[in-house]
This record gives structure tokens, sequence and C-alpha cells, in this order.
């Protein structure tokens, strides 16, 4: 059974957010939260990160015709 675009975006944002999961480990970042709303009609909700007083908010869209790059993920 052929997955279709929108459970293929969902494997892909579980993917990157485990990768920021581990990162996690190196940056000791404060917290992280998934897929949670910050406020009525934001529509930044994939993944935010909390590290030392800064708040950084990541959303994540799966493409067939672009591959995901390390950029996506670096947060330098």
């Amino acid at each position: 059974m052929a997955l279709n675009a929108a459970h293929k975006g969902y494997i892909y944002q579980d993917l990157v957010t485990a990768c920021f999961f581990a990162q996690s480990i190196t940056h000791n970042y404060e917290s992280i939260m998934v897929d949670k709303k910050l406020f009525k009609g934001d529509s930044l909700d994939d993944l935010t990160i909390f590290t030392r007083g800064k708040t950084i908010r990541k959303q994540f869209k799966y493409s067939q015709s672009r591959i995901l790059e390390l950029k996506d993920i670096k947060d330098e």
C-alpha cells in the first residue's frame, strides 16, 4: 500500500525531529516541543526549541521534488 503525501510528510517530520533530538544532546537544549501551537492561528507548530534564552521554531514541509539537506537541520 502506497503512502499518501500526508503520511510521507509525517514520516519526514519524524525523521527531522529525531535529528534535532539527537542534536539537543550536544547543544544542551533546555526543552523541545513537538506539534504544539503556541497561540491561536499559529502556523509554525512542527518543532520549537528552547535554548539559552532563545526560542527556535521550525516548520517542515515534505516534497518529492526536494531532498532534505544538511542546512535544514543545522542551526548555524
